[in-house]
């Protein structure tokens, strides 16, 4: 078996209404919890992500960069057309 990732020290707030009811904990952080309910995420020693802001990265640059992608992209698109964001 390969291990992903695991858990450490970690807590699960259930308290929002999108997360009620929980009968059973680890299987609600299985099948239930979705991204918007993890604010804070540490790997290998280093916050990538703060009160759900990423520390590491710069989002508008990215955001540029997969604007670019799709221009790129547009002409191989069925459609023709491909919807980006503008801002973030």
């Amino acid at each position: 078996m390969t291990v992903v990732g695991h858990l450490i020290n970690g807590e699960m707030r259930t308290d929002a209404a999108r997360t009620q009811p929980v009968y059973n904990p680890m299987s609600h952080l299985v099948y239930a919890i979705s991204r918007l309910q993890v604010s804070d995420v540490w790997v290998a020693g280093k916050q990538l992500l703060k009160e759900g802001k990423f520390t590491q990265l710069d989002i508008e640059q990215v955001v540029a960069q997969t604007n670019q992608w799709a221009n790129k992209a547009r002409p191989f698109s069925k459609n023709n057309t491909v919807t980006t964001t503008e801002k973030v």
